[in-house]
């Protein structure tokens, strides 16, 4: 188990395989040569949740980066986060982070201007 673990980690954090919006249970088992029920198990046991939150919290996390970095538009954010549809995007963004997409900017910019100032 603690193989698959940490072969999730790395094709999570360094492969980005979470910017693919088609990728689901099946294809990632056969990205880690593993079968579909094993692989849920780990992550249900491991992370704690299901491969929907756990690709959704890794799609919200590049999100925050690049809304903070200013690299790219609200509108085409969902499609380079791996997301499928835009609502579906605002809703996990909303649920992990209690805030929207365009209040999460403005608060940066302003805790950046408030920070410029002092």
């Amino acid at each position: 188990m603690k193989d698959i673990y940490e072969d999730i980690l790395y094709v999570l954090e360094d492969k980005k395989v979470y910017l693919d919006a088609q990728l689901n249970l099946t294809k990632l088992s056969q990205i880690l040569f593993t079968n579909t029920t094993y692989l849920s198990r780990v992550i249900n046991l491991l992370f704690k949740c299901n491969l929907k939150t756990l690709l959704n919290r890794y799609r919200i996390n590049y999100a925050k980066e690049l809304l903070k970095k200013e690299e790219c538009d609200i509108q085409s954010l969902p499609t380079k986060c791996g997301f499928v549809s835009r609502s579906t995007f605002y809703s996990a963004f909303t649920k992990f982070e209690h805030i929207t997409p365009s209040n999460f900017r403005s608060r940066i910019l302003s805790l950046r201007l408030r920070n410029k100032e002092i």
